[in-house]
């Protein structure tokens, strides 16, 4: 199963980067469609959404590669927006710490109580409130989330973020065992992801104020 998910997972670009590839493995969920709400920028209601608990444990991966601090590429946020940068200040009450920019137009962002130290990986990151931002240009492969949709049925829960259809998934545990969900939609130009250690609904509420904000 590892194997197979590995072909399909996006490789994240900030490690890509460093010469290091990793892909992001997704956690089970239950595989239904969540009813969109009358307002889809308005709050997911947390009675509707039911998780399957089965995970893979870190400890069982075959493959562990090293954790990188986050601050080993980019820079903290200067005044100006970069181009293709989510017109955000802050998530989730967090301002914006750090921002990664690419060459390919892929823009990360990391919304955090404090400034990042230099040496907090996205494991601690993560396990201490953060919220990860992430926008991809979209390729002729399509948005992502469709493709986790059609290839892993079982582990994705189709949600409506604003206008768009997406995918929220409960990702396997990290090194220090924390365990986010991620929301993954597109508008037609971007692939977005918001990865957080929040309750699903809340997750996706979050996800729902980014896109409902552009």
């Amino acid at each position: 199963m590892l194997t197979r998910l590995a072909g399909v997972l996006r490789t994240h670009p900030r490690l890509t980067a460093l010469g290091v590839t990793t892909s992001v493995l997704l956690g089970l969920t239950g595989g239904q469609i969540i009813a969109a709400s009358p307002d889809a920028c308005g709050p997911s209601d947390p009675a509707a959404f039911s998780e399957n608990t089965i995970y893979v444990p870190f400890a069982t991966r075959r493959s562990q590669l090293p954790s990188l601090p986050i601050t080993s590429i980019g820079s903290t946020v200067d005044s100006e927006a970069a181009p293709g940068t989510i017109p955000l200040d802050a998530v989730d009450a967090l301002p914006r710490r750090w921002v990664v920019r690419m060459d390919s137009g892929s823009v990360y962002q990391y919304f955090f109580g404090t400034p990042i130290d230099a040496q907090l990986t996205p494991e601690d990151f993560w396990a201490q409130g953060g919220v990860e931002l992430d926008m991809d240009p979209l390729t002729d492969a399509g948005p992502f989330w469709k493709s986790l949709e059609a290839e892993f049925p079982e582990r994705v829960t189709v949600v409506k973020i604003g206008a768009y259809d997406g995918v929220v998934v409960w990702a396997d545990p990290v090194r220090n065992e924390t365990r986010t969900h991620n929301v993954y939609w597109s508008d037609g130009r971007y692939n977005y992801g918001l990865i957080a250690n929040r309750p699903i609904a809340i997750a996706v509420n979050l996800a729902r104020a980014v896109a409902c904000d552009r």
